[in-house]
């Protein structure tokens, strides 16, 4: 089969989160799809417009509003048509593939040796201040993780640093809370 014309996305406005599916397979897409609306009306005032943004394109993945690419077989001139999809870089479904590859290629790079994961969590109370600035707050944070993790310190609550050849420091700042409540 060969690419023989595209249909251009509608260039009207924003795709509706009105139509919620139901969720079959649960699939990030479909949840989303199901309960943005309602989402949106609880938590958009607190979202950025890059992550309302991020939200929209999830939910119009592969559907008629993103537009369709049209495929025809060269020897019997069947045709097919297939939805196209956001490109986001947020969106599970469209970088599932790329993510399987970058964790493959991840865990080849792993040395054989033990890893630990730590946690650092802003309190609750200062979450509005970290939003507000959140230059300096994360900057604090990981100056105060590092700290915490220097082989000094470890050597205080009884981490035998001989053994270990160093300490190596990943962060990574998450930013959807684990409980709708907070």
């Amino acid at each position: 089969m060969s690419r023989t014309d595209i249909e251009p996305p509608s260039l009207a406005a924003p795709p509706s989160l009105a139509a919620p599916p139901s969720l079959g397979d649960p699939s990030v897409s479909r949840v989303l799809k199901r309960y943005a609306n309602a989402y949106l009306q609880k938590y958009g005032s607190r979202m950025t417009a890059q992550q309302k943004k991020v939200l929209r394109a999830v939910v119009a993945c592969r559907e008629a509003s993103l537009g369709t690419i049209s495929y025809a077989c060269l020897g019997c001139g069947h045709r097919h048509t297939v939805p196209r999809s956001c490109c986001n870089r947020h969106c599970p479904g469209c970088q599932y593939a790329e993510t399987g590859k970058w964790l493959e290629k991840q865990q080849q790079k792993q040395l054989p040796c033990n890893y630990f994961m730590v946690t650092f969590t802003i309190p609750k109370e200062l979450r509005s201040a970290v939003l507000r600035n959140p230059e300096v707050a994360y900057r604090t944070m990981f100056d105060c993780a590092s700290e915490a993790l220097n082989p000094d310190y470890s050597r205080c609550v009884g981490v035998d640093t001989a053994k270990a050849c160093f300490i190596g420091v990943l962060f990574q700042v998450c930013g959807f809370d684990k409980s709708p409540t907070t």
